[in-house]
This record gives C-alpha cells, sequence and structure tokens, in this order.
C-alpha cells in the first residue's frame, strides 16, 4: 500500500513539471514570434539577430564596380558594331543587318527578364545604346574609307593605257596607269564654281603624240585651280613626273555628297571653252604618285583603322562621363533591391 501512494506521487510531480516546461516553450515561442513581428515593422530591431549579408551583385565582371561595367561593356559593343559595318557592308550587308536586328532583340529580352533590377536594367540599355551609336558610326566609316578601300583592291589595275582609248575598255578599272606619252593638259583646265562654294577642276590627260584626239580620262580635284589655265591639284604627283592614276568611284551612301555631277559640269565647261573632242564617256582620275598608286586601298584601311580608334576613344570617354555623372546622382541606386516591389504574404 505504501509503495502504490509512492509512486502515484511520484507521478504527479512528473506531469506537473512537463506541464511546467510546456508552458515555458509556449510563453517563449510567443515571445519569439513577437519580436519578430516587431522587428518586420521596423519599430526596434533586435541587435542580437544576425542580418544575412546581401547576395553579390550579378552581371558584374570579376574586379569592376558597376560603373566600369558600364562603361566597359558598352564600348565593346560599340566598337565591335563598327567594326562589323565596317568590314561587312560590303560583301554582306544583310547578314549585318540581321545580326544588328538580333543583338537589339537580344538586349530587350535582357533587359525585359531583368526588369526587376536596376543594375541589369541599365546593363541592357547601355548595350543597345552602344549598339546603336556604333551602326550608325560604322555606316560613315564604310561609306567614307571601307566602301573604297575594298573597291580599289578588288577592281583591276590597268597599266600602259594610252589617253586617247575608248574608256569602255577599262570600265572596271580602280587604277589606271597611263603610257610614258601620257601628260596633264594644263592649259585646256577649267575650274567649275559650283553652288556650295567649291571650285571643282578637270584637266585632260592628253596624249604628246596626238593632241587632236579624243579625251576621254580626265584628272580632278577640288579647290586647286582657277577658273581656266591653271590645274594644281596633285601637284607633288605632277612634279615627279607621274602618269598614274586613281579612278573615282561613286559615293556609295548618301552620308557623302556625290561629286560627280559637278565634275561633269566641268568637263563639259571644257569640252565647250576648248572644243576638245570626246566620246562622251569620262573616267575621272586622281592624279597620283608611285607610292600613292600602289598603296592606295591600304591608305583608306589605314585611315579607317585611325577613325574607328578615335572614335571608340571619344565614345568611351563620354560614356565614363555620362555614368558617372548618372551614378553620383543617383549614388547606390543601382544596386537597389527590386523596381516593383514583390507581393506579400
Amino acid at each position: 500500500m505504501g509503495i502504490c501512494v509512492y509512486w502515484s506521487c511520484r507521478h504527479v510531480v512528473f506531469v506537473k513539471r512537463c506541464n511546467c516546461l510546456f508552458n515555458l516553450t509556449v510563453v517563449a515561442n510567443k515571445n519569439r514570434s513577437f519580436q519578430a513581428t516587431r522587428q518586420e515593422y521596423g519599430v526596434f530591431p533586435d541587435p542580437r539577430r544576425t542580418q544575412r549579408p546581401a547576395p553579390p551583385q550579378r552581371f558584374r565582371i570579376f574586379g569592376l564596380t558597376d560603373v566600369q561595367t558600364l562603361v566597359v561593356t558598352s564600348s565593346v559593343a560599340f566598337f565591335l558594331t563598327v567594326c562589323l559595318y565596317h568590314l561587312g557592308l560590303f560583301r554582306h550587308a544583310k547578314a549585318v543587318h540581321v545580326l544588328t536586328m538580333l543583338a537589339l532583340g537580344a538586349c530587350g529580352a535582357f533587359t525585359g527578364i531583368n526588369a526587376s533590377r536596376r543594375f541589369p536594367v541599365a546593363l541592357g540599355v547601355s548595350w543597345a545604346c552602344g549598339i546603336l551609336a556604333g551602326s550608325a558610326v560604322g555606316v560613315f566609316s564604310y561609306a567614307n574609307y571601307g566602301f573604297f578601300g575594298f573597291s580599289l583592291a578588288n577592281l583591276r589595275t590597268y597599266e600602259n593605257v594610252v589617253p586617247s582609248e575608248n574608256s569602255a575598255i577599262v570600265a572596271d578599272a580602280g587604277r589606271v596607269s597611263f603610257a610614258t606619252e601620257a601628260f596633264l593638259d594644263q592649259r585646256r583646265s577649267v575650274g567649275f564654281a559650283a553652288e556650295d562654294g567649291h571650285t571643282y577642276c578637270v584637266a585632260p590627260v592628253a596624249s604628246r603624240v596626238s593632241r587632236a584626239a579624243e579625251v576621254n580620262f580626265w584628272a580632278v580635284g577640288v579647290d586647286c585651280c582657277s577658273l581656266q589655265g591653271h590645274f594644281e591639284c596633285s601637284i607633288q604627283a605632277q612634279r615627279a613626273g607621274s602618269v598614274h592614276g586613281i579612278v573615282m568611284l561613286d559615293e556609295h551612301s548618301g552620308w557623302v555628297g556625290n561629286d560627280r555631277e559637278r565634275f561633269e559640269d566641268a568637263r563639259r565647261k571644257a569640252v565647250a571653252t576648248h572644243s576638245i573632242p570626246n566620246s562622251g564617256v569620262a573616267v575621272f582620275v586622281r592624279w597620283a604618285t608611285e607610292e600613292e598608286f600602289v598603296g592606295a586601298p591600304n591608305s583608306y584601311h589605314n585611315k579607317a583603322a585611325l577613325f574607328i580608334a578615335l572614335v571608340t576613344l571619344i565614345y568611351t570617354s563620354s560614356t565614363a562621363t555620362l555614368v558617372w555623372l548618372l551614378s553620383s546622382t543617383f549614388r547606390g541606386k543601382l544596386d537597389l533591391p527590386p523596381l516593383v516591389p514583390k507581393a506579400t504574404r
């Protein structure tokens, strides 16, 4: 009997202790939930709670800040687009345009996918700006340098051409080397004063053997002659006694003014003034020295390389300045959480 009473008392004590521990656990959980609720609303943050570190920034080149990443990637997009247009428009114009559209579409998709994050949006916009600016500069570079360099490299070079020959024989010429009997007839040169304020000069490439023969080749220049009888265009080639000419190609883009019509006006003036016999189909050439004649294609390519390097440097400098000003105005805003707040549960 005594043993039963003893174990009954022990059981009652055990149950009371369990109930006490359970109550303490419930109270602790309530306090913890209350503290979390208070901290969520920003009343009194608990210093004992450790804050999780911010996740690392995505889409960043190793070792570069956000500003540096924007400038570098945008400049690379600009440079590659300029090179694509300069090198590709001559033979693959459609492919160049398709690639440009695909690149812009990729920038738009990248920006749309990351629309809730400021830095990726700025990155996509900077890429698109680099591509658009690079396409415009690339077209200009191709029209002024690339087209002429590639054309001269692919067109034929004729040698020992008699000035009185029919110009149709050298219709596919890029460079013409005349026979030793050829010379520039200064006496029959003229200048045509155009409405744009420039004087367009022409001088017939005549033959010392028969000056009464047809004139089908004309040396040309701009602002280097008088209205009649004085032609100083390519003066170094004239002094060297050169008989080489680089054919004036038709401009390939509206970015460059077409001077052929004005040279045609000057030629018609010379024909009418001096009664020069001609076949009606003229080939205009730029009188050149031996070195200029041989290195004409490379000369255009070198000018293009210098131009592309210069405009890339200017674009990088202007982009760096603009991004620095924006980052100074909105300091720290690129790393903020999403632009569109997520729905709270």
